[in-house]
């Protein structure tokens, strides 16, 4: 009866264990979700990290924790401590288990690309407005506000609800000649805030003559409809 028990105990611990690393990642991946939703916001995702972070350096902290009382400790508080000793090792097993099968981050990107390819396709009419503009009055608009009304009706959104705006850099002016450097020799470019969570926040590029390849400083994660995602080490 008692060798029950105790299996018994053990087995809450490996389910408890399992249950609170796969709500983590599953709170994570949602997160990530969230950041590319119409109505989503990067709060949730930020959450998701710090709860994430702190539910994996909990377990790892606790772990040692029965070893250093296994000397002093009685058989039944012993038992007490294998069991919690489980339930933390359960966590971080479970967690590296499911970043070799389904790594939220990897899923992540995959998620916000394919929101960035119907970003990507929103943006079509206001490339046009702009480029049309330029082409009649030989120079750039300030901003975008300039297109309206005889370039666009309104200026087209993102849709996504963490990051709803098209943001424009006029780089044609000499004095902003060495931003124009680093951003492939364009004189304008289009770019749109991918919340990052914790991190500071990715970027999705539009460059007219298409060099992305000497984009601004950060990771190129690829090319979506003629725009690129970066993850960014600095703001544009």
């Amino acid at each position: 009866m008692a060798r029950r028990f105790i299996r018994r105990r053990y087995l809450v611990a490996i389910a408890v264990g399992t249950l609170v690393a796969l709500a983590t990642n599953v709170l994570l991946l949602f997160g990530e979700w969230m950041t590319v939703a119409p109505i989503g916001t990067d709060l949730l995702l930020m959450v998701a990290q710090t709860v994430w972070l702190l539910v994996m350096l909990s377990s790892l902290v606790l772990i040692p924790v029965p070893l250093l009382f296994h000397l002093a400790s009685t058989r039944v508080f012993h038992r007490e401590l294998k069991a919690w000793l489980i339930g933390c090792g359960m966590i971080i097993l479970t967690t590296l288990v499911m970043f070799s099968v389904v790594n939220p981050r990897s899923m992540g990107v995959k998620m916000r690309m394919s929101k960035l390819q119907v970003i990507a396709q929103r943006s079509a009419p206001l490339i046009d407005a702009i480029e049309r503009y330029e082409e009649a009055k030989g120079a750039l608009p300030e901003n975008l506000r300039q297109l309206i009304p005889d370039y666009l009706s309104a200026i087209p959104e993102t849709g996504m609800g963490a990051s709803p705006l098209f943001k424009y850099n006029d780089f044609s002016a000499p004095s902003r000649a060495s931003q124009r450097t680093s951003h492939g020799g364009n004189s304008w470019i289009l770019h749109v805030n991918v919340p990052d969570g914790l991190s500071q926040d990715d970027a999705f590029l539009y460059y007219p003559n298409q060099r992305y390849e000497v984009a601004g400083p950060g990771l190129y994660l690829g090319e979506v409809e003629g725009w690129a995602y970066q993850e960014l080490e600095e703001d544009l």
